[in-house]
Order: C-alpha cells, then sequence, then structure tokens
C-alpha cells in the first residue's frame, strides 16, 4: 500500500514539473499551468 502511495506520488511529482508556475494578476496567488494565464483557476 505504502510502495503504490509512493509511485503515485512520484507520477504527480512529474506531472506537475512540466508546468510552470504563474501569478494571479487579480489575488497574486502562483498556480500551475500548462497554459499561460493571467488569472488563477480561483478568479476566472
Amino acid at each position: 500500500m505504502f510502495r503504490t502511495r509512493l509511485r503515485v506520488q512520484r507520477v504527480l511529482l512529474a506531472a506537475t514539473t512540466r508546468m510552470a508556475q504563474w501569478q494571479c494578476s487579480q489575488c497574486s496567488a502562483w498556480f500551475e499551468s500548462d497554459t499561460p494565464s493571467q488569472t488563477c483557476p480561483g478568479c476566472s
């Protein structure tokens, strides 16, 4: 169980490192997206 959880975390980490971080122009929060965006999912 622990081993599969570790594998899932590794896959998620690989997926997130492919994305870039952007800063929301409305609330200044940092969010990850694979496309350039001015606002985070919370504000858009």
